[in-house]
Order: C-alpha cells, then structure tokens, then sequence
C-alpha cells in the first residue's frame, strides 16, 4: 500500500464552521495515520494559536508554521 503526506491548512479546512475539530475528522486522521500515512497541520497562524490544535489530535501528527507573516 501506498504511503501518503497529507498536509491540510486550519481555517475552512480542517477546521468547521466553530473552529473546532470534529470528532469524525479526528477519527478518520487517526485512522490514516494507523495505515501509515503522514498528517501535518500547516497553517500562517502564530504557534499560539496552532499549538491547541496539534495537541486535540494528541501529537499524532506534525505542525508546521509560517513565520514569514
């Protein structure tokens, strides 16, 4: 099977209309994330506004933040 890197943005994205994750969508990251596949969150937001986020999916996947802005 095929290994993936999935890399999704937060806002209107992985996030819903409340900015929160939903529980379907944690599952189904985990589930990918069971076959092997890669998850980064990749988002322009400050670390402090990530950092919740990353760890609601408890640290099973990446973060990467642009610090260019």
């Amino acid at each position: 099977m095929n290994k993936y890197l999935i890399i999704t943005d937060l806002d209107h994205t992985l996030l819903n209309k409340k900015s929160k994750i939903s529980l379907t969508s944690k599952l189904y990251i985990k589930k990918l994330i069971k076959q092997g596949h890669y998850f980064i969150i990749a988002s322009g937001r400050p670390y402090q506004a990530c950092i919740n986020f990353y760890n609601e999916l408890k640290g099973t996947t990446s973060l990467n933040i642009n610090l260019l802005n």
